[in-house]
């Protein structure tokens, strides 16, 4: 059976981080991480209001400097999944903004080009040697 998914309300102050140790350690900076460690939050369904704190276990982690934004994104673009046969089940699921991680678009075309550059330079040494 599957469950639907709904938009929820995402009670403010309500979110918890804990540290989920580094982020690319060694290769880019020694950055710290942190995952959602508690949410609470709130939906209709069938008429009756319900209160939840269970989240999906995916443990995505994000850059500590991202915790204000993604406090704020998840407040307003959360969903849960729902359990059809029992609507007081429920699990959280973080919007899909920034289930990618701290990833952005700078970062794949530096490397997209970096990777570019390294078959040019081989083309030509091979070409000229």
């Amino acid at each position: 059976m599957r469950w639907p998914q709904i938009a929820v309300r995402v009670v403010p102050g309500s979110i918890r981080f804990v540290p989920a140790g580094r982020l690319f350690a060694g290769l880019v900076g020694d950055k710290q991480g942190l995952r959602i460690s508690a949410a609470e939050y709130e939906y209709e369904q069938n008429g009756f209001l319900y209160n939840s704190r269970k989240t999906l276990p995916v443990n995505w982690t994000i850059q500590a400097v991202e915790q204000e934004r993604v406090q704020q994104e998840l407040g307003a673009f959360a969903v849960a999944f729902i359990n059809p046969a029992d609507p007081a089940q429920s699990y959280l699921d973080v919007p899909d903004r920034w289930q990618r991680g701290s990833i952005s678009w700078i970062t794949v075309g530096l490397m997209v080009s970096f990777w570019l550059t390294l078959v040019f330079v081989r083309l030509l040494w091979v070409h000229y040697l």
